[in-house]
């Protein structure tokens, strides 16, 4: 297990490699030096918390249909999924089939039954996405009419983060 986790972060380090080399190693460096150390590290912790709050959304879902998945085996799924949707041609589809495949299988429960959890999973972010797209250009189209004071912009500001809240927690 533990010689997989290292040929792992070896193949993602070296993908990592050819990517830069492809894009451009200067332009690369030159991003990151301008993003600085503490931007990277705040990149990596808010993706980091946004795969944790996506688990958490998966196993819930797993939990209500009688799935007893163990966290770690669902963000081990979120892992998996995530890097072969970067890999494949229809970006974010493209590993939700394994990471139902390896959580049925750890589970020993039909694959069709995991599926059915992460199409579900999918569906909610799609949900997601799109309230707070329209929530956003609702905001944005009222802000350029010069309809929102500062106490509505800090009433919106609330609601976008109960409804995170909400999301996170159904």
């Amino acid at each position: 297990r533990a010689a997989t986790f290292l040929a792992s972060l070896l193949l993602g380090a070296v993908l990592a490699a050819a990517v830069s080399t492809w894009a451009g190693v200067g332009e690369s460096w030159t991003v990151l030096r301008r993003i600085g150390l503490g931007g990277c590290a705040q990149y990596a912790g808010f993706c980091f918390l946004i795969l944790v709050l996506q688990g958490v959304g998966w196993w819930i879902l797993l939990r209500g249909d009688g799935q007893r998945a163990g966290f770690p085996l669902v963000l081990e799924g979120m892992l998996v999924g995530h890097a072969l949707s970067y890999v494949t041609p229809s970006a974010f589809l493209g590993g939700e089939p394994a990471r139902a495949w390896l959580v049925a299988r750890r589970l020993e429960v039909p694959m069709r039954r995991t599926f059915a959890t992460v199409l579900l999973h999918k569906f909610q972010e799609l949900s997601g996405f799109l309230f707070f797209l329209v929530l956003g250009i609702a905001v944005v189209a009222a802000t350029k009419a010069g309809a929102l004071s500062p106490w509505v912009t800090a009433g919106l500001a609330a609601f976008c983060l109960a409804a995170t809240a909400f999301f996170v927690a159904f």
